[in-house]
């Protein structure tokens, strides 16, 4: 079990250190995404080696921001 300081030593990591992405698919048009990151049994680290191989091919749309 943790005690408070060490929950409120982590969440201040999270805070300072952490960013957060949320995905949502639609199930029926999205379905071929899903099924691919599915497969893979870990999301973060399949979307983060897509996204960085898009960087390093100069195919990922940094500009469209």
């Amino acid at each position: 079990m943790t005690s408070p300081a060490q929950t409120a030593a982590v969440n201040k990591y999270i805070k300072k250190q952490m960013r957060r992405f949320t995905l949502q698919c639609n199930k029926e048009t999205d379905a071929d995404i899903i099924e691919a990151l599915d497969s893979t049994g870990n999301y973060n680290k399949a979307l983060k080696e897509i996204i960085r191989k898009a960087i390093k091919d100069g195919s990922f749309p940094l500009s469209s921001r």
